[in-house]
């Protein structure tokens, strides 16, 4: 377990037996990027997420679980 940020976006890194799973929890209004994100989106609650050329786009309330 590793928690790559307190602040808002909350980002959390679990890894264990061969997989990484990043998830981010937005809780503001408005939409915020996050940098170096690789991989694929496995599920989304609230408004959506994207993922594009290397970098998570959160929208406002909503949270994301990345696979790595």
């Amino acid at each position: 377990m590793f928690v790559i940020s307190c602040k808002s976006p909350l980002v959390y890194r679990r890894k264990g037996e061969g997989q990484s799973i990043l998830a981010v929890i937005n809780p503001k209004d408005e939409t915020t990027e996050i940098k170096n994100v690789s991989g694929k989106i496995i599920y989304t609650v609230g408004h959506g997420a994207s993922l594009e050329n290397g970098k998570l786009i959160i929208k406002g309330s909503a949270a994301v679980f990345v696979e790595e």
